[in-house]
């Protein structure tokens, strides 16, 4: 099997394997130190008792040798018990004269040569602290040493008592030959089971890799299953949002093109009919022409509308900044909305009737809050019956301004109100298109929307009834930071059917 470190498998072994490595050698350091404990009482007054007698005989017997003092070491050794305590005589070079440690190690598995040499080595370099017991290591064991000086006729001495460690020497041993074994064993057997339980952690994460890899165009509509881990579940579930975006995208996206190649091809096999018949006859009136000229210019004209919203969408949705923002007055803009839609509307014997503030400052794009009020007048005025009245009210409201647009239609069937700002949906897809475009492509309501909401206002479908229709538009007075006070409420100038006040 080919492990790759880059892996967070691989890369999570290796952390768990270091952190245990880490947290078991600290154990193991903070286990043989507890081994290493202050020296007993018991031995620590033994080695003091020995070491007094080993001064009190060899001074005896320096004097007795008449100041002799090697003499007197090799005589003071002699006497010495050999039992657990050892006693060394050391000259003043450290160089041992005379001691009584046995030859072998002995049962305790103590090398006493090795021990001695040791303590002359500290004794030369003056390493070793005197009249306080000292613990000594070195290869075989640890031991228990008291050192004193004596001054002899021929010279300085040192006087060296030790007592063996060797039940805590045996145990220190014994402990570092298991930790010697178990330390690697373990973190062998930690790295392979960390390997193992990592892999079975990530087979979820695993196992939605490959379920989303699988997941196409064609098959957008597939979810991946829930797991039971909570992190590998919210994992899937965002995927799954994702997954329901993206198909909600392609099917808006293929709707989208299938309704706008709709919308495209009718005015121009309007316009190669058109042509067709103006050019089948070798000779035709000039009333024909016209009125051929007059159908073709109508449907370059949608053609034309189509177009431009297309392409207006078409920014919108690449996110590109459209806004130019300026100071308007948004009473004025309505006002030339009005005349915009008169000709639709005296042709259709309707009256607009507008209620607006006198002065209604505001700061958006001009272009686009006209084509804004134009969308709501023009689809009001086209579903509104004949002599009938379109009334349009701007007042001040929740520190911006509310627009209300109100027709004498038919009214939105239920069912078809909350698809109504969807692009291409025409609620009577059965009314005929007049010179204006009477009936539209289904654009201006999600284009007149997007305006609102891009100038941090709203667009909204107030009510709609058998007896008409109501559309509420608010703007902020300023662009994301509308006023927190409302203002008091500017005289009101109605403007009906008649001459058109400046």
């Amino acid at each position: 099997m080919r492990v790759s470190f880059r892996s967070v498998r691989a890369r999570l072994t290796l952390w768990y394997t270091g952190a245990l490595a880490v947290t078991l050698a600290a154990l193991a350091a903070a286990s043989l130190a507890l081994l290493f404990p202050s020296p007993d009482p018991r031995d620590v007054r033994l080695l003091t008792d020995g070491e007094r007698t080993l001064i009190r005989d060899f001074t005896r017997a320096a004097g007795a040798a008449g100041g002799a003092g090697v003499t007197a070491a090799a005589a003071t050794i002699r006497d010495a018990p050999g039992r657990d305590l050892i006693v060394a005589i050391y000259d003043s070079g450290a160089g041992l004269v005379a001691d009584n440690a046995p030859a072998a190690s002995g049962p305790h598995r103590v090398g006493w040569r090795t021990q001695l040499a040791v303590l002359g080595d500290s004794l030369r370099t003056g390493a070793f602290a005197e009249a306080a017991p000292v613990t000594l290591r070195a290869r075989g064991g640890g031991v228990l040493v008291q050192t004193a000086r004596v001054e002899t006729a021929d010279g300085r001495y040192t006087a060296a008592a030790l007592l063996p460690l060797h039940t805590t020497s045996e145990i220190i041993e014994t402990v570092q030959g298991v930790l010697a074994v178990t330390l690697p064993l373990a973190l062998v057997l930690a790295g392979i089971g960390g390997y193992v339980l990592a892999g079975r952690a990530l087979a979820p994460m695993r196992a939605v890799t490959v379920q989303t890899a699988r997941i196409g165009p064609g098959s957008l509509d597939e979810r991946i299953p829930i797991p039971r881990e909570a992190e590998v579940a919210a994992l899937a579930t965002v995927v799954n949002g994702l997954l329901e975006r993206v198909e909600r995208s392609f099917t808006q996206q293929r709707r989208f093109m299938s309704d706008a190649s709709h919308e495209l091809r009718t005015p121009v096999a309007i316009l190669r009919v058109e042509a067709d018949i103006a050019l089948g006859k070798p000779t035709r009136t000039e009333r024909e022409y016209r009125e051929s000229l007059r159908v073709m210019q109508d449907a370059a004209g949608r053609l034309s509308r189509i177009v431009e919203d297309l392409f207006l969408l078409s920014r919108v949705d690449a996110g590109d900044p459209t806004l130019i923002p300026g100071e308007v007055r948004l009473d004025e803009i309505i006002r030339d909305a009005v005349r915009a839609v008169r000709g639709l509307a005296d042709q259709r014997g309707i009256s607009i009737d507008v209620v607006a503030d006198a002065r209604s400052p505001l700061r958006g794009d001009p272009a686009l809050l006209d084509r804004l009020l134009l969308n709501l007048l023009r689809n009001a005025v086209s579903y509104s019956g004949p002599r009938s009245t379109v009334r349009v009210v701007l007042d001040r409201h929740d520190g911006g301004y509310r627009v209300t647009v109100a027709d004498s239609g038919p009214g939105i069937a239920p069912e078809d109100q909350p698809r109504i700002f969807d692009r291409f949906f025409r609620a009577d897809k059965s009314r005929s298109r007049d010179a204006e475009g009477a009936g539209g492509a289904g654009l201006g309501l999600p284009i007149a929307r997007w305006i609102a909401e891009a100038h941090g206002g709203r667009l909204t479908l107030a009510s709609s009834t058998s007896h008409g229709t109501v559309f509420e538009l608010w703007l902020p007075a300023e662009i994301g930071d509308p006023p927190a006070a409302t203002p008091a409420r500017a005289p009101a100038v109605a403007i009906g059917s008649g001459p058109e006040p400046r």
